[in-house]
């Protein structure tokens, strides 16, 4: 179960990153965005968004600011 949830995550830090650089390295989104809008944007949940959000910072891909993210 615990290497489900790794893999899943795994997954969608793979997939947010690779937005971010198709995005030219901006995306309009914080913890703060609306559940729905993550969902229809990224097609997984605001939970999901938040923990890959959180390894893409520990991993210092990405910076957050107040108007959404930022690859490094």
């Amino acid at each position: 179960l615990l290497e489900q949830s790794y893999n899943r995550i795994e997954g969608s830090k793979n997939d947010l990153y690779t937005q971010l650089q198709e995005a030219q390295g901006f995306l309009p989104f914080t913890d703060k965005s609306a559940p729905e809008l993550i969902y229809k944007t990224f097609g997984m949940s605001k939970k999901d968004f938040k923990k890959a959000v959180g390894g893409l910072l520990k991993e210092r891909k990405i910076e957050l600011k107040d108007d959404g993210m930022y690859l490094l």
